[in-house]
């Protein structure tokens, strides 16, 4: 059975989802939780709690790998949109880099020259949308089309494709463009248990 690593950026994503499947801290420095009893699909859960950011997600995500040995990513945690409502459960199928821009070089934007789309593996249960990930937060959008941003799964996703490994995204829509509502708040539980519920739901099907 496939070992599972959970990659989110905040401990206000996470708290709930721990308390409900008994995880363990076993790496205080680097914040990783674990259950090592069978769950659902999964011989074992790894949770890490990267900190926000493209790099510091893409370094959580490897330490899953290497130390602990995980061989399948699923990020889940807050996002924001230009055009999808508030409160929606969404699985990006695909993720770019928002802060890249090679356009002056001829090179399309968002696009890393040498570097494929990153496609993710999609969670079927809900809409998929590509994700933007920058460091920074997004007030306005020159998308067409409906997409969310972030600001950690281009990260993740760069690592697992190098290591040719599958990943899954669950993310919860806080805000879109400057209708926000993310607060550390009564509102900001209720995104956090809407979210732990489908993160259970997936890894208990």
């Amino acid at each position: 059975m496939k070992k599972l690593g959970l990659v989110v950026a905040m401990e206000v994503e996470a708290i709930i989802l721990i308390e409900k499947l008994k995880l363990k801290e076993i790496d205080k420095s680097n914040k990783v939780y674990a259950n090592n009893e069978k769950i659902g699909k999964y011989s074992s859960l790894t949770l890490i709690i990267s900190g926000i950011g493209m790099e510091n997600s893409a370094i959580a995500t490897q330490l899953l790998i290497l130390i602990h040995g995980v061989d399948n990513i699923l990020n889940f945690g807050y996002v924001g949109s230009n055009t999808v409502d508030i409160g929606t459960i969404v699985s990006p199928n695909a993720v770019f880099n928002n802060d890249f821009d090679l356009t002056c070089m001829g090179y399309e934007k968002y696009k890393i020259p040498g570097v494929e789309d990153l496609i993710l593996s999609k969670v079927p249960t809900y809409p998929n949308y590509p994700c933007y990930s920058g460091n920074y937060f997004v007030t306005k959008s020159e998308q067409k089309y409906p997409v969310i941003y972030d600001m950690e799964l281009h990260g993740i996703a760069m690592v697992c494709i190098k290591n040719t490994m599958d990943i899954y995204s669950i993310k919860i829509i806080t805000d879109c463009l400057d209708h926000k509502t993310y607060s550390e708040n009564e509102t900001d539980k209720k995104f956090a248990e809407i979210l732990t519920e489908a993160v259970i739901k997936y890894i208990e099907e």
